[in-house]
């Protein structure tokens, strides 16, 4: 098990352009502590944020870095984006077709380099909250890890490629009216062709409004990576507290 605790200060920016309808936010995070004497530390984080809707398309940008020293020694220097692509077709919005692209290197997970590519649609079963919405699609994936020794698997090379299905949830409950609320992100990803290969990854964040352009934020961050590779632990997990400063115009 892995684990770690972070405080972050982030910057968010919104605006919208009513000339060519084209709607944009955009926010950035950096964050890290650094530690000399008996252990010596160095941590650095980093994520950006970037939404651009115009007519019926859409598209999203999420990015983020993270490095960890410790005593000369790196233990994760690990860099991840997703990006989703979507296209509707109706005012409803109820289903959008949507494309997910998903970029990863990571030391922490020994992974080289992964590429995969999802195609499915985004559904927002209810009308009156916009802000819950699943995403279920078939895609592919493949990953070229650091080590070539897999557990009970007919794969059994550094370069490893799946059919795949996925399913990632997302939703925000208000606990209390513009003061606390809820979020969390659900990502769930199936290879069709080994039943045991497979990656569950649940991040829940608390949010605290102190004042209207600052919020105070625990974040939790739990991945469970079931794939086969004999040195990689099965279960990661983050802790983030954040301290988020919003612009609007």
């Amino acid at each position: 098990m892995a684990s770690a605790v972070l405080l972050l200060f982030t910057i968010i920016g919104v605006a919208q352009e009513v000339k060519d309808s084209l709607n944009y936010e955009t926010s950035i995070s950096l964050g890290g502590n650094r530690r000399t004497g008996l252990n010596v530390q160095n941590n650095f984080t980093g994520s950006f944020l970037l939404k651009l809707n115009k007519s019926s398309w859409g598209f999203q940008n999420i990015s983020n870095y993270a490095y960890v020293a410790a005593n000369g020694i790196e233990l994760a220097n690990d860099a991840k984006t997703i990006s989703f692509i979507t296209k509707s077709f109706s005012d409803r919005k109820r289903f959008v077709p949507t494309l997910i692209h998903v970029f990863e290197n990571s030391l922490l997970y020994q992974i080289n380099s992964r590429q995969s590519v999802k195609l499915g649609g985004t559904i927002t079963p209810l009308k009156n909250r916009e802000q819950f919405w699943f995403f279920v699609g078939l895609g592919y994936d493949r990953a070229i890890y650091e080590e070539e020794v897999f557990q009970n698997s007919a794969k059994t090379s550094q370069n490893r490629s799946f059919s795949i299905a996925a399913i990632y949830l997302q939703n925000k409950h208000q606990l209390i009216q513009n003061k606390l609320s809820l979020n969390y992100t659900v990502f769930f990803v199936q290879s069709l062709e080994e039943s045991s290969d497979l990656t569950l990854w649940v991040v829940p964040s608390l949010e605290i409004k102190l004042l209207p352009s600052f919020t105070f934020g625990i974040n939790y961050d739990a991945r469970f990576r079931n794939v086969h590779l004999e040195t990689l632990p099965s279960f990661n997990d983050i802790l983030t507290l954040s301290l988020k400063m919003s612009l609007k115009r």
